[in-house]
């Protein structure tokens, strides 16, 4: 896996682009649905008590901060995206808000829990991946416990690969100018599928690499294990159902 030295989500019109994704109730390509969102919410509401110190990494514009904001939690949201905190902050002042990347950050034995929805950690290569691991296990307090999900080696594996062309003649997703995109969508190893997207503008051309790592449950049991981790649970999301392996989502809760 090769890590795209553009991040992509730092220009403007592309940030912009992926808030309204976010927002869009219809959709979800970067977000869960409102209602699925509620669920979700639900379930983390039964994990920690009404005292509990919550950090939501990868938080984006606060659809699930806000909500557990709202039930009473002490909730501190992180993003790398400026524009989504942006929007975060001016819809939700219960929760404490950063503009940060989540590989960097360096807090201290601080949350009694810490959600990472959306299996953002699948999208990491795997120096990053354990760097999360790291990074979460020291913010955790003992006892403390990190939320998240992945996608399914058996769902990742069952799509097919593909190749197509998009021509925009005004604003579009990735940019405010005509341009074309080639989006490649390819299998490598056994579980990972890389997207591939080329961008050709009159004055730029820019290439984009997006990455979906599938886990098996005793694969991701292995990673998290080796920072330090003890497994609690496994389920089929960020609900409380059982894992299936021949499931879309496999959700892990660990424990420090």
């Amino acid at each position: 896996m090769k890590k795209t030295d553009t991040l992509f989500w730092n220009d403007p019109h592309i940030a912009k682009s992926m808030l309204e994704a976010h927002l869009n109730p219809d959709l979800e390509a970067v977000s869960r649905k409102p209602e699925t969102i509620d669920k979700a919410v639900d379930f983390i509401e039964t994990l920690v008590s009404k005292d509990a110190k919550i950090l939501d990494i990868g938080c984006g514009p606060g659809l699930y901060t806000k909500r557990l904001a709202d039930k009473g939690f002490n909730v501190t949201g992180l993003d790398f995206s400026a524009n989504s905190i942006a929007y975060a902050k001016a819809h939700d002042a219960k929760t404490t808000y950063l503009v940060q990347d989540y590989l960097e950050m360096d807090f201290e034995n601080e949350f009694d829990l810490i959600t990472f929805i959306y299996c953002d950690y699948g999208a990491l290569v795997p120096e990053d991946r354990e760097k999360i691991l790291k990074n979460s296990y020291r913010a955790l307090k003992s006892g403390g416990q990190l939320l998240f999900d992945v996608f399914t080696k058996y769902s990742v594996m069952s799509q097919a690969e593909s190749c197509e062309i998009d021509i925009s003649d005004g604003p579009g997703f990735w940019s405010g100018h005509p341009y074309v995109v080639l989006h490649g969508h390819f299998i490598y190893d056994e579980g990972v599928i890389g997207d591939r997207y080329a961008i050709y503008e009159a004055n730029q051309n820019r290439i984009f690499n997006i990455w979906t790592v599938g886990f098996s449950e005793s694969q991701l049991r292995d990673e998290v294990e080796n920072t330090g981790f003890k497994v609690l649970q496994t389920f089929c999301g960020i609900e409380d159902r059982p894992f299936d392996e021949n499931g879309e989502l496999l959700a892990m809760l660990v424990e420090k």
